[in-house]
């Protein structure tokens, strides 16, 4: 049963598909479907966890554009993930890559590190000034 509700859930958060051909008059406006803005629950790795801020998983909206009202309600989750996604932001305006950054970011961490484990040790050291291999 379980596993039916995660597929639903999934085709839910798909958008939809319009069959056949339809006209739309020329000056006609569509409709867009709003992007949801939530945070995907588990990510597996700091790529993934870059990429939903960048441009959201699963049409989601992307977090960096996400609006106070929108953070509010995944408060927790979006303040946990900004410190990775501020650490992220600076090393590519010093001149990195994302790719980079984030293979900097195991480097300093341990690449055998879960998401989890990684940003609470961000959230230790953001404390203390930061980790020395991640300043800027």
């Amino acid at each position: 049963m379980g596993k039916i509700l995660t597929n639903v859930r999934q085709m839910a958060m798909r958008p939809a598909r319009i069959g056949g051909a339809q006209r739309v008059e020329v000056g006609e406006e569509l409709e867009v479907p709003a992007k949801l803005a939530t945070l995907s629950k588990n990510p597996k790795c700091l790529h993934t966890l870059w990429r939903e801020y960048e441009d959201g998983l699963g049409g989601r909206k992307a977090a960096k554009h996400f609006t106070a009202q929108e953070r509010g309600k995944v408060k927790a989750l979006y303040h946990r993930r900004k410190v990775v996604w501020d650490v992220i932001r600076g090393l590519i305006l010093a001149g990195h890559t994302a790719h980079v950054a984030v293979d900097k970011i195991y480097e300093t961490y341990g690449a055998g590190q879960s998401v989890t484990s990684i940003t609470k040790a961000l959230l230790r050291d953001r404390r203390d000034g930061g980790h020395p291999n991640l300043r800027i």
